[in-house]
């Protein structure tokens, strides 16, 4: 079942009964799938339409939506990871310029001394 997506929100509508028969095809792998490739950032399941659930359907139910909830969690982590390792590369990459920048001018300074000296 599709969702309705509508400012960056998901929500699923199942209709009739929700146990722990169908419950997971209410969220199929292809509509999991169709949510995290659309990068929503909710994922909502209205009962309005549902006549019967019990427990098993909505545990069930709760656990497709923590899936999607990992998922979505990783993929942001991953991308802030990425950053943050590209940010450090940066500023690594200035300090190693600045240390050798540094080295050549205590070279320098050091030769200029040793001229000194030996006036």
């Amino acid at each position: 079942m599709r969702p309705i997506i509508k400012n960056s929100i998901a929500v699923f509508h199942p209709q009739g009964f929700l146990d722990g028969n169908n419950a997971p095809f209410v969220i199929g792998i292809s509509d999991r799938n169709f949510v995290l490739q659309k990068k929503c950032d909710a994922v909502l399941v209205s009962l309005k339409k549902v006549v019967f659930f019990n427990k098993n359907g909505i545990t069930m139910l709760v656990d497709i939506l923590r899936d999607i909830r990992d998922k979505i969690m990783t993929s942001i982590n991953t991308q802030a990871t990425n950053i943050i390792e590209e940010s450090f590369k940066i500023s690594i990459e200035e300090l190693n310029n600045s240390i050798d920048k540094l080295n050549s001018t205590i070279k320098r300074d050091e030769n200029m001394k040793n001229i000194l000296k030996k006036y």
